[in-house]
């Protein structure tokens, strides 16, 4: 057996250790493959996650609708309309007659003909006459005729009105146009909200015109005529008096319940139970005004309606906060893109104390989210409408949380090139602390974006329920025993 004089055997002599430099070599090409592709990765899911949410959007919902084919939609679907859902087209279109009446004045005596044309086709309410009578009166306006002259030509459509039905269909019309709606691949929530859109406002000014014109034509009767005068004060009292009772758009039953408390006050009856309508009425408007004002809307390329009986606060909120983190996030990558040498040669040597700061730019940056979702309200709201209006310029919140997730890693990154007068050094340092704010505001951004689609199903659930099958019933926020004095109150 061979001895060793001297010397220990080769299994139990020390070996030289081995240099840390070439114990991480062989990790090197897998860290500097591996940080990268999960970079990519994430933002690659960011991306397409912004771009489901930008999908399901409101505004983008609205531009997907090509005006030729809601043309040839809606000429192929009216004619098969039920029979109150048609008197209410016909009665919205009279209503859109009288409005434009008044932006091209010379057309009058031709909108007054097509409206005139409608009134046998509206056997099921008396509203028709009304709209007829009001653009009688406007084209003997527009010829010089003074209110005393105008009895003449309204009586034969006001005789017996005063114990009229006034009803407008107006949910059977919602519910009609916005199966349209559906037809075409608009969500149900989406298609009430662009059919309320057309249908809230249009009936408005035909009562605002028809109650003024009235009372200034009851005014010139009185002392010639006071049945006739009484007439026309009833039977605006009884139109207002069953459109605020009437299922419909909030605000054309408030503007109905305004004029109607203002008629009292100054034409009567004074009894104590019209004097008790008109206080309610009254009350309602202002509880409604102070509940709307607590309640802002959202940005009008997110909002379905201006409907405070739905919140949007959380949705709100959550929205800014996943915008803010996300193009925060995307700078941070943009950057991480542009640095990509030098934090590639440095990446294993990066230091904990990098990924600290980082992390303490993210809260920071949270805390900027936050505060814009609280007090910064008009920011997303101008950056929508740059949106829809390409002429206002560029988006603005965007570039400024991009530009503060570069200005944090450049002031962060500045002692190092400070101290060590090396842009190396200072673009290496720049590039660590870019990839690891990527990284925490991509999972950050990935996080925000589940509230807000669950937010936005929320809210297009509570639309659909709060407006299924008409708008608000009974009347939201009203005195409690208001629906029951109209009731009562038979003008």
């Amino acid at each position: 057996m061979r001895r060793y004089r001297g010397l220990s055997p080769p299994s139990r002599r020390a070996r030289k250790p081995t240099s840390p430099d070439r114990a991480g070599a062989g990790r090197r090409p897998l860290v500097r493959l591996l940080v990268p592709g999960l970079l990519i990765a994430l933002w690659s899911g960011n991306v397409l996650l912004c771009r489901n949410l930008w999908y399901r959007l409101p505004v983008t919902r609205r531009a997907q609708l090509d005006g030729q084919t809601l043309r040839a939609a809606f000429a192929a679907a009216r004619p098969n309309y039920p029979p109150q859902a048609r008197e209410a087209l016909l009665l919205w279109l009279n209503s859109e007659r009288l409005i434009e009446s008044f932006r091209c004045p010379e057309q009058t005596t031709e909108l007054l003909a097509a409206a005139r044309a409608t009134l046998p086709a509206l056997p099921h309410t008396q509203v028709g006459r009304l709209q007829v009578a009001a653009l009688t009166v406007r084209d003997a306006e527009l010829h010089g005729v003074p209110p005393d002259g105008w009895w003449p030509r309204v009586q034969p459509l006001v005789a017996g009105m005063d114990a009229g039905r006034f009803p407008h269909f107006l949910p059977d019309l919602l519910t009609a146009e916005a199966g349209v709606y559906q037809q075409l691949g608009l969500p149900d929530a989406y298609a009430l909200g662009v059919a309320r859109e057309l249908l809230d406002a249009v009936h408005g000014p035909f009562l605002q015109y028809v109650t003024d014109r009235f009372e200034q034509l009851a005014t010139a009767l009185e002392g010639s005529d006071a049945e006739a005068a009484s007439a026309c004060r009833r039977t605006v009292q009884r139109l207002l008096c069953q459109w605020v009772q009437e299922v419909g758009p909030p605000g054309l039953r408030l503007v109905a319940a305004d004029l109607l408390a203002r008629s009292i006050e100054i034409n009567g009856p004074r009894t104590p139970l019209s004097l008790a309508v008109a206080a309610e009425c009254r009350a309602w408007r202002a509880e409604y005004r102070t509940r709307a004002e607590e309640q802002p809307p959202l940005p009008a390329g997110l909002r379905l309606c201006d409907d405070p009986a739905v919140s949007t606060d959380a949705l709100r909120n959550a929205l800014i906060v996943a915008a803010w983190l996300t193009c925060a996030g995307l700078g941070a990558a943009v950057l991480t893109l542009l640095t990509t040498p030098a934090w590639l040669r440095a990446l294993e040597r990066t230091p904990t104390a990098v990924a600290f700061r980082a992390g303490i730019v993210v809260l920071l940056l949270c805390g900027v989210a936050f505060g814009i979702s609280t007090f910064g309200h008009e920011l997303i709201d101008r950056d929508f409408r740059r949106l829809e209006q390409p002429e206002l310029g560029l988006p603005r919140l965007p570039m400024l949380a991009g530009a503060s997730a570069i200005a944090a890693a450049a002031l962060l990154a500045l002692p190092n090139f400070v101290r060590t007068h090396s842009w190396r050094i200072g673009c290496e340092t720049i590039g660590r602390l870019a990839v690891w704010l990527a990284l925490w505001l991509g999972l950050l951004a990935a996080a925000a974006h589940f509230p807000v689609r669950v937010l936005l199903a929320k809210y297009e659930r509570e639309f659909a329920t709060v407006n299924c099958g008409g708008w608000l019933r009974p009347a939201p926020w009203a005195p409690e025993k208001l629906l029951d004095h109209l009731r009562l109150w038979n003008p």
